[in-house]
Formats: structure tokens, sequence, C-alpha cells
């Protein structure tokens, strides 16, 4: 048995998945976001940036699809994907870009933990520091330092 190094592992499951959805989308499209999630994460710490944030997109798109029929089971995941994505955007220096991104997950995140705090409440916490992050990467420091006080509020619950 030959022995995959981590990153073709990664590229050859994506492969596999992009051609199941056009069948059954509902049913594949949430393990092909998965992996491209992965990917996004294999790449980044590989340094392909540009090729990171491609996968991230791409997942971030697959996950809002879903997301609109069954918010429920997939606003969890579309916040993850999210929060990757703003990540990546200001690892490539779009800072405006990575703010609406983490604004957004940090929005979901919010209404997911005002129903379900105990399951939510770190999901949020997390947001709200690489919210902070995004906020003080443009010179917004009052604002980052008053979210970064919540979420330490939100860690220590």
């Amino acid at each position: 048995m030959v022995k995959k190094k981590p990153l073709q592992a990664i590229q050859e499951a994506v492969e596999l998945r992009q051609y199941l959805p056009a069948d059954h989308p509902a049913a594949f499209n949430p393990n092909l976001a998965t992996s491209l999630d992965k990917l996004s994460i294999c790449l980044s710490d590989l340094g392909h940036r540009e090729e990171a944030l491609e996968a991230i997109q791409e997942a971030v798109e697959l996950r809002r699809y879903l997301a609109a029929d069954h918010p429920a089971a997939f606003n969890p995941d579309l916040a993850t994907s999210l929060n990757k994505l703003s990540i990546r955007l200001s690892d490539l220096g779009h800072r405006e870009e990575a703010l609406e991104a983490i604004q957004e997950a940090v929005e979901l995140c919010r209404r997911l933990a005002a129903d379900r705090p105990a399951a939510f409440n770190p999901d949020l916490a997390t947001s709200l520091t690489n919210l902070s992050i995004r906020l003080s990467d443009l010179d917004h420091r009052e604002e980052a330092e008053q979210i970064s006080k919540e979420a330490a509020t939100l860690a220590s619950i």
C-alpha cells in the first residue's frame, strides 16, 4: 500500500467528491465542503495562500447553499467556514473583506448561541476573538478591545 501525503490525500478526496454532488447535491455537498475546508487548512499550512483561499471560498459557497434550505443544520458549519475565510483573506492582506466575513460569522454565531448558549458560546467566543483581530488590523482599537472583552467573558462562562 502506497502511503499518501496529507495534501495529496485531501486533494484526491475533493476530486472524488466533486463528481458526486451533481446527482444528489444535498447528500454529498456537506462532505465536499468539509473536504474543501480541510484542503484550505493544508494548503495554508504549506504556504499556498491563494489556493487555500480558493478552497475555503468554495466551501463557503457550498455551505451557503446548504444553509439556505436547512439553516439549523448548516449554519454552524457556515459560521466556521466564514471564520476560516476571514483568516485566509487576512493572510493575503484583504482586510476589509476579512472583516466582512468574520462579521457574518459572528452574526450567525450570536443567533446560534441565543438559542443554545452551552453549545455555541465557545464558537461565538472564537469568532469574537477573530473579529477583534480583524478590527485591530484596521486600526479600530477601541472596538477591538470591547469585542475582545466580550470574547473573554464568554470563554470564562
